[in-house]
């Protein structure tokens, strides 16, 4: 159990509340910075508004567990990374920095579909990807996907 406080204005509605955390999971948290919430909020009116996604072509072969590996680094290595946002579960929206997380990876390999059903293959995909919501309360906020194709990766 942690315990929480926070303060406002009005003096009477300061307090504290203790928050459940599952064993060996427990976190730092921290209230959102304005930035952090006008954007969470805006989120959640237009989603996706803030997914990006970055597509790279690759002509050198790819060594895809040495790849993960070097994100898992980078994850455990940046806090942002490991960080999720609860806006409605307390008195006032927090982020929670996690000590891990486990990174969702997706591979297609489309290397034996012609040219344009591999185009039309990945061109679904992105799009699909896109619509998928991110869940602010649950981190990674990101995903990867490694897509192969005709002549490259």
């Amino acid at each position: 159990m942690r315990e929480h406080a926070w303060t406002c204005a009005d003096e009477d509605a300061a307090g504290s509340y203790a928050v459940e955390v599952p064993a060996g999971d427990a976190g730092d948290t921290y209230p959102l910075t304005p930035t952090q919430e006008a954007m969470l909020a805006h989120g959640r009116r237009l989603p996706g508004f803030y997914v990006q996604q970055f597509v790279c072509t690759l002509r050198e072969p790819l060594d895809l567990a040495r790849f993960r590996g070097a994100w898992e680094r980078l994850a455990a290595r940046h806090a942002a990374l490991r960080t999720s946002f609860h806006l409605d579960a307390f008195p006032e929206p927090l982020q929670e920095v996690h000590p891990r997380v486990e990174l969702p990876w997706t591979v297609h390999d489309w290397r034996g579909l012609p040219g344009e059903a591999a185009k039309e293959a990945m061109r679904d995909f992105l799009r699909d990807d896109r619509a998928t919501p991110f869940r602010a309360d649950h981190p990674p906020l990101a995903r990867f996907a490694v897509l192969r194709m005709p002549g490259g990766v």
